[in-house]
């Protein structure tokens, strides 16, 4: 950290703690709010036991994730939650000013899980979701365009809820270019927003600018509701609307979520022929390794040796 930065210690981190809880509740589900909380609360309980003395910082990041994995005591995928709640909050810390680094961002969990708890959606479960958006409005229009977003481009909820109107670049007949803050990336990252579809989202924006001038400052997706007109959609507003689509298409069941829409696209893109290199590029994952985990499940349910004993019957 930088010189002349006050160090962060347990005393100070319950207000800073607070701060960041208040913060994210503005912009995502309450459900997760309340796991950020019950982490950190595990996390500043730790700290005040074991290391109170140490400020915030790379050691302290180090013995938490070495403490949580204490054999015995928490799964993976638990390790796993209780290290994404510091990054999460030492990111809130870095970006208000405390920090010069997010000492947690160093830290690695335990490894990836080989199978996806989200169910991938099939061709017609996506198209049947599609068709639930009530394209002759303003807000059917946009939800429709949210969910095809993700499912045709690979966008996550967070980057469309950063995007502006001057991210998006028409190239005519070859679509359009979006470029996106990618998950854990300072630079942006384009994705091809195929012809028809950059059609309709074109559409969209000249309904909310009929005098034909876009401000390039302007949120890409905006809310439509009188009270909130004009104000930039969050990620838990496009979590709202989708979960109703979800729920028309009949598609509420236990981990279908939007994720599932940036997965099942991916994965149906390499059904149709998509290389593992261009699947990873259009999901933006940083390593090749994260692709294979998703390459690996479809072959695994199309590819099993089950298909050899269907003759037993």
């Amino acid at each position: 950290m930088k010189s002349g930065r006050t160090l962060i210690t347990p005393d100070q981190a319950s207000t800073l703690i607070a701060a960041f809880l208040h913060e994210r509740a503005s912009v995502i589900a309450d459900t997760t709010v309340a796991t950020y909380a019950r982490k950190l609360a595990t996390f500043h309980e730790w700290w005040q036991q074991h290391e109170p003395t140490l400020p915030v910082s790379e050691t302290l990041a180090t013995r938490y994730a070495c403490w949580l994995a204490t054999p015995g005591t928490r799964s993976k995928a638990s390790q796993g939650l209780h290290l994404s709640a510091v990054r999460q909050w030492g990111c809130f810390l870095l970006a208000a000013g405390h920090l010069s680094v997010n000492p947690f961002a160093a830290v690695s969990g335990p490894p990836r899980a080989r199978w996806l708890r989200h169910r991938l959606l099939t061709r017609t479960n996506l198209q049947t979701l599609l068709k639930q958006f009530p394209v002759t409005t303003l807000v059917g229009q946009r939800d429709y365009l949210l969910a095809a977003l993700m499912i045709r481009t690979g966008a996550r909820e967070s980057e469309l809820a950063a995007a502006n109107i001057g991210d998006l670049t028409e190239y005519g007949e070859e679509g359009s270019l979006l470029l996106l803050h990618s998950k854990g990336k300072a630079k942006q990252e384009p994705v091809v927003v195929r012809p028809d579809l950059s059609t309709k989202l074109w559409a969209y924006l000249r309904q909310r600018y009929p005098d034909g001038h876009f401000p390039s400052q302007d949120p890409l997706f905006t809310n439509h509701h009188p009270h909130s007109r004009g104000e930039r959609m969050t990620t838990r507003g496009m979590r709202k609307q989708l979960k109703a689509g979800f729920k028309e298409a009949g598609l509420a069941q236990p981990h279908v979520t939007a994720l599932s829409l940036r997965l099942s696209g991916g994965a149906l893109a390499y059904r149709k022929g998509a290389s593992p290199s261009e699947l990873k590029r259009t999901m933006r994952h940083e390593s090749i390794q994260t692709t294979q985990v998703l390459i690996d499940q479809v072959n695994r349910i199309r590819f099993g040796a089950e298909r050899y004993l269907d003759d037993i019957q």
